[in-house]
């Protein structure tokens, strides 16, 4: 299996629903244009070895990050196609997924893969570094609010999700919800392929495994409409040598390991 392979590959990492997401392809056909924004991370003992993937774009923006758009995942990647397609000089990159391969989890990767994001952003003159969180454990109180989840404190003061508490031990802040970041909508045989679940069998809404929130379901039209929340985060983008130097080496060690 070369690295393009084992980079698509990784995709398993996610419930199959969560692929389904139309800006998903729009960000495919756009993918030629990101790369600069795309790393592959391998191990230094096996170079053949993919152990987790980077994916971000950049946008321009002009407002103040407390007003970032609602539709978080989905609006980056359309803002950072109009921004390209518009001639505008991006100021701002958005991570839009960082996923580990499984035998690299548990191992300081992940901080590592976003300390490397953030060194990026301050090397292109970036002003801004954010990313709409997905929160991992929220799959195990789907029908709470995102707001109540995030209610959900550590005894350290950081919230007791560890994606985001990765975000927050490197300084990010959480800056607000997006309550419609991905939009999936599907017809009910398309979920029973997605899930193995016949929403006919269902009332107004059905928890599928991986969901953050129930898919609502429209009976009559046969649809179920999955609308993600993510949560906001910005990190802060200096200039300072040592910090880019600490990413190199977090890096490093992280693949050594």
């Amino acid at each position: 299996m070369d690295l393009a392979e084992a980079a698509f590959a990784l995709n398993t990492q996610w419930p199959t629903f969560m692929l389904q997401d139309p800006q998903s392809r729009v960000y495919a056909d756009n993918l030629e244009a990101f790369l600069d924004w795309t790393w592959l991370v391998v191990s230094t003992k096996d170079p053949t070895e993919l152990l987790a993937r980077i994916l971000a774009v950049p946008f321009y923006w002009d407002q103040p990050l407390e007003e970032l758009p609602d539709r978080g995942w989905d609006d980056a990647i359309e803002r950072a196609v109009r921004t390209r397609s518009l001639g505008h000089e991006p100021n701002t990159v958005c991570a839009l997924e960082i996923t580990l391969a499984n035998k690299a989890r548990g191992q300081g990767l992940s901080s590592a893969c976003i300390d490397h994001l953030r060194l990026v952003a301050q090397e292109r003159g970036m002003v801004n570094f954010v990313a709409p969180v997905r929160p991992t454990s929220k799959v195990n109180y789907c029908s709470e609010s995102m707001d109540q989840f995030l209610t959900r404190i550590g005894p350290d003061g950081l919230s007791a999700d560890p994606w985001l508490r990765a975000h927050q031990r490197l300084g990010a802040e959480i800056v607000k919800i997006a309550p419609l970041s991905m939009t999936i909508v599907g017809t009910f045989d398309d979920w029973f392929q997605w899930t193995n679940l016949d929403f006919r069998q269902f009332g107004v809404t059905a928890e599928v495994n991986g969901g953050l929130v129930p898919v609502l379901i429209d009976h009559s039209n046969e649809l179920g409409v999955y609308l993600e929340p993510n949560v906001w985060v910005r990190h802060k983008v200096t200039n300072l040598q040592h910090e880019s130097l600490r990413a190199r080496q977090s890096l490093n060690r992280s693949q050594t390991d």
